[in-house]
């Protein structure tokens, strides 16, 4: 057992750290000033894990070093493989699903099937204006500025693809949305002979991970409008470096990063392509030097990831325009085996001076103030340039990130006998006088500026040299006086990364959600009032709102399972100790609300590590309730009926405890890849529903018996899920047991038929890669967060009305014979009015009249009720029809019914499972009546209910599976014609509850004889 004390001095030391490390919109994040206590594992020593484990234990303890191989391992599982042709042929597949979205909508619409989603889904955010405390962008990792119009700019993101603006960076628009894959951008390069054609090298590469793997290089020849993939047989991983020549823009060179590493060359504007180059390790840079005649000079920088020592890695120069390189030698340059990640750049005013930064293979500097060379004569021989030495290692607890952060710049503009040097590493500076004097422009240890850390790309204004652009985790910030001073450039450069979010399960105000980002923080989202405020700063894995706590409201999970808890809603925070297991980067860290000890609990959190722990008392004691797994836990699932069925997923199995951790199961059969998450819904104890990161097999995979068998839902063909990996799946809060919700690579995709057929969800949203999907309380709002596109917000088109609200009741009096019709919303979006449909012995549906009004708008409880006096013999069937203020037409569940029946009819009871034994109250609707009173929950009793076609004696009496009478409900009662019900609260005939098991009622009248039905209780 764990115990944490209340440690107000820690809530304290928690003040002053963020007192210390100013919260601005942008945090720095715990990525950039922590260095983990133990490094981090690949999974395996095979595939693309080959070597990783070898790197040096300071990198695999760096926090950017853990989350690359988090995102990297969920996408090549244990065996470190990834299939790039499968990825690109299941995004094509995704690609043809979105085209036939809109006209299989029409098509279901005309036909009268269903579709539980809206058309249109709204971006909403995190977006806004540094003006305003809201940001948007994610990490840029590469910009372009147009040489003829300077406003025109295209930046590259990290995971959210290529932007466009026109005005400077004021609005941004994408540019590859559904269209590349994961949307990574490496490197982007604008021909200087017809600047409507770019280049688009993809994916993300360093210390040999590719988090993102890439698709291969991208090609646009009308400003971005419409895109090609080229170079498909070569070209195939991450690009990191692509250039077009400037003399002859049919040559363009690129650097492969991932597969067949090396440089390769197009001498046909990209239609075919030839290796010139093959390396040993990563060419992480390309750039032009001066002319000669015609022909401009090349030059390349090889370098080693983490862990290599090839001696090959150097600078590299052409004189033929990239036919042929050759290795400068006899320099100042450090040996090839001293030589990392490293980054290249020409002045233009003095284009014989060439510039290369170098990290070692380790990411810090060469040694002490030396990575930065420059050459005065083409390359011939080299001076070292001094540079502070915190550039890639701002203090000494930080691990050195020079593997991951390194950038260099010369402004094309400068003054003459002198260059303006930018580089970047976790910090970034600038020098106005060739290297003598640096000025720190973004954020140090002890202070900020302007510019978020961890600095990626460099770009200038051809024609202004006071205007300059950077390129960081934090998005893109520009300079208009020289570097002086800066601002945030991405304003609706929506490419944030999201980890997770956390609705409020309990409230039907579908406003306020919590959001965690990469490197940006953790906020709290209100939309569409619009406002935004963060509560703390780093990388938010799993952020979790309880809105039934006033003590502790928010919870804030940092990585490596790191939580902090707030004290009421205020500006105290305090460290949550969980346990002292390993876990990795994203841990899984839950909130149950589930009934426990038979009193619902608003205290219970569960986080998952290589054991399950449990606290009851809002993180201050924690228990583990289970045996260590196979692979850390990767999620969890927690049953909505029974605090005591717990799923776990780790790496290709799921196991179950059905008596809160005292024993488990685990299942691998035809499981594959992370179980991402397991789902479970309230009105079923038994089932569960798995979601899987896999290029193949069983992507989604259910349970109707607590985890005994589980069984594939990815669909049949024609309409299956892309062979991309599911990172999460939710349940339709109306119809759970059938119409499902994936957050795909590939974006979202539904299915209304239990998994049968599955479908992409609507415009917008479209392909981008999901990392989370809920619907909210109010049962009407889905919210979809994106590793790269923000935070989505679409409608479901289920009718908000729960299943077990439309009901009906026979009415025969002297006065009236005829059916009642009742139903209820729970919250309503924009509702004019209500019509109940009839059918009788299979004819088509028929309006009845007159229409009920609905309230419009509303967020609490409203109750309606329809009488139809038609009872002629016959088979009824009655459904709701709703008409929205807008026209839109959506149809609840349908109830049937007989008149003038011949034979006795006994229904299945309802609910089936029924779970007795809490005494918690709960005011709400009585869906087998007309009329509002309290009820308990999660029921009071269980409705059985049968028609009498005639005046009968009824006895009826519950047995248990042993054949002895445990009630006795009715005992040769006279009845009279009609369907009434009878309750059972779980009690026998001696008052006591009954053992949970499996149950009989059984219904004999004197006339029609004995029907005999089963039910299953659950007793807590």
């Amino acid at each position: 057992m764990k115990l944490l004390y209340p440690r107000f001095l820690a809530v304290f030391a928690s003040i002053l750290f963020l007192s210390f490390r100013p919260v601005h919109a942008q945090e720095p994040g715990g990525e950039s000033w922590e260095t983990l206590s133990k490094p981090v594992r690949a999974p395996s020593d095979s595939g693309l894990y080959l070597g990783i484990n070898q790197l040096p234990a300071s990198i695999r303890r760096s926090e950017p070093f853990a989350r690359a191989l988090t995102e990297m391992s969920r996408r090549a599982g244990t065996s470190g493989t990834f299939d790039i042709d499968t990825r690109i042929q299941a995004f094509r597949q995704s690609q043809r699903d979105l085209l036939q979205a809109s006209k299989s909508a029409e098509q279901a619409q005309s036909a009268g099937q269903e579709s539980p989603l809206s058309d249109a889904w709204t971006n909403i955010g995190l977006i806004g204006s540094a003006s305003n405390g809201v940001f948007s962008a994610g990490c840029t990792t590469a910009i372009a500025i147009d040489p003829t119009n300077t406003s025109v700019i295209y930046a590259g993101a990290t995971s959210g693809g290529v932007w466009k603006t026109t005005d400077q960076g004021a609005h941004w628009s994408p540019l590859t949305d559904d269209v590349i894959p994961n949307e990574s951008v490496a490197s982007i390069a604008i021909d200087p002979k017809n600047h409507n054609t770019l280049y688009v090298g993809t994916g993300n590469g360093f210390a040999s991970i590719d988090e993102l793997v890439g698709t291969g290089l991208y090609k646009s020849t009308d400003g971005g409008g419409t895109w090609s993939r080229i170079g498909a047989t070569s070209l195939t991983g991450t690009i990191i470096k692509v250039l077009v020549d400037p003399v002859h823009n049919n040559i363009v060179l690129a650097s492969s990063y991932t597969t067949n590493r090396g440089v390769y060359r197009s001498t046909d504007y990209g239609s075919t392509w030839t290796k010139v180059y093959t390396a040993q390790q990563p060419v992480w840079d390309i750039c032009v030097g001066r002319s000669i005649g015609s022909t401009p000079l090349l030059y390349f920088a090889e370098g080693n990831n983490p862990s290599g020592a090839s001696t090959e890695c150097g600078v590299y120069k052409s004189v033929n325009e990239g036919s042929s390189w050759s290795k400068i030698t006899g320099t100042a340059l450090p040996p090839g085996s001293e030589i990392g990640r490293c980054a290249l750049a020409a002045s233009v005013v003095h284009p014989e001076r060439i510039f290369v930064l170098i990290a070692n293979p380790n990411g810090n500097e060469i040694a002490s103030d030396s990575a930065l060379y420059r050459s005065t004569n083409d390359g011939s021989a080299w001076l070292p340039v001094a540079i502070p030495g915190t550039l890639f290692q701002p203090t000494s607890q930080q691990a050195p990130q020079g593997w991951y952060d390194c950038t260099l710049g010369v402004s094309p503009n400068s003054a003459s006998g002198a260059d303006t040097i930018m580089i970047g590493g976790v910090e970034a500076y600038i020098n106005y006088d060739d290297g003598t004097g640096w000025n720190s422009y973004s954020l140090t240890y002890t202070s900020w500026s302007n510019a978020h850390v961890d600095h990626h790309s460099f770009a200038f204004d051809p024609n202004d040299p006071t205007i300059m652009y950077d390129g960081d985790d934090g998005g893109l910030y520009w300079s208009q006086d020289a570097g002086n001073s800066w601002a945030y450039r991405s304003n609706q450069m929506v490419t944030g990364r999201i980890y997770n979010m956390s609705l409020d399960r309990n409230a039907s105000d579908p406003k306020t959600a919590l959001v965690g980002l990469q490197d940006q923080g953790t906020w709290t989202l209100t939309y569409p009032a619009g406002t935004t405020q963060l509560l703390f700063g780093g990388d938010g894995i799993q952020p979790i709102y309880n809105s039934q706590s006033s003590t502790y409201p928010y919870y804030v999970e940092l990585p490596m399972g790191v939580i902090e808890r707030n004290y009421a809603g205020g500006s105290l925070w305090d460290e949550v100790d969980t346990s002292a297991d390993n876990t990795y980067w994203e841990t899984p860290f839950k909130l149950s609300i589930t009934s426990v000890g038979g009193a619902a609990n608003y205290h219970c959190l569960y986080q998952g590590r290589q054991h399950l722990w449990l606290t009851t008392n809002d993180g201050t004691y924690w228990n583990s309730i289970s045996p260590t797994f196979n692979d850390y836990i990767h999620s969890i699932g927690l049953s909505q009926i029974n605090a005591n069925t717990i799923y776990v997923g780790t790496s290709g199995e799921i196991s179950v405890t059905t008596n809160g951790g005292s024993s488990w199961t685990s299942k691998t059969t035809g499981m594959s890849g992370l179980v991402t998450s397991i789902v479970t819904t309230g009105r079923d104890p038994n089932f569960a529903l798995a979601s899987f990161y896999t290029q193949s097999g069983h992507r989604v995979m259910k349970t109707t018996n607590q985890g005994t068998t589980w069984a594939d839902v990815s669909g049949t063909t024609g309409a299956t899920l892309p062979l991309v990996g599911v990172n999460c799946v939710a349940l339709d809060s109306v119809a759970p047991e059938r119409i499902w919700y994936a957050a795909t690579d590939n974006g979202i995709y539904y299915t209304v038929d239990t998994g049968k057929h599955w479908s992409v969800a609507g415009s917008g949203l479209g392909l981008a890669a999901c990392s989370d999907v809920e619907v909210q309380a109010n049962k009407s709002t889905i919210r979809v967060a994106t590793f790269g596109r923000g935070i989505w917000q679409g409608a479901t088109n289920a009718l908000p009305v729960e299943l077990a609200g439309f009901n009906f009741q026979k009415l025969q009096t002297a006065d009236q014979t005829g059916t009642v019709l009742s139903w209820h919303t729970d919250s309503e979006h924009g509702s004019a009015f209500f019509v109940v449909q009839r059918s009788i012995d299979g004819a088509a549906f028929q309006d009845l009249s007159p229409t009920v009004p609905a309230a419009g708008n509303s967020n609490v409880q409203r109750n309606y009720s329809f009488f139809d006096s038609t009872h002629t013999s016959g088979d009824y069937i009655y459904q709701l029809k709703q008409v929205d203020l807008d026209g839109s037409i959506h149809y609840s569940n349908s109830v049937e019914l007989h008149w003038g029946v011949g034979n006795l009819i006994v229904s299945q009871n309802y609910p089936n499972p029924f779970v007795i034994g809490t005494t918690t109250p709960n005011t709400g609707y009585n869906p087998f009546g007309q009329t509002t009173e309290p009820i308990v929950a999660p029921w009071p009793e269980t409705r059985i209910h049968y028609e009498l076609p005639d005046a009968d004696q009824v006895t009826l009496k519950i047995y248990n599976s042993e054949g002895k009478v445990v009630r006795t409900l009715l005992n040769n009662v006279q009845q009279q014609p009609g369907d009434p019900d009878a309750f059972w609260d779980g009690r026998a005939d001696d008052g006591a509850f009954c053992p949970s098991g499996t149950y009989f009622y059984v219904i004999q009248t004197a006339h029609y004889g004995t029907i005999v039905n089963k039910m299953i209780l659950i007793s807590n």
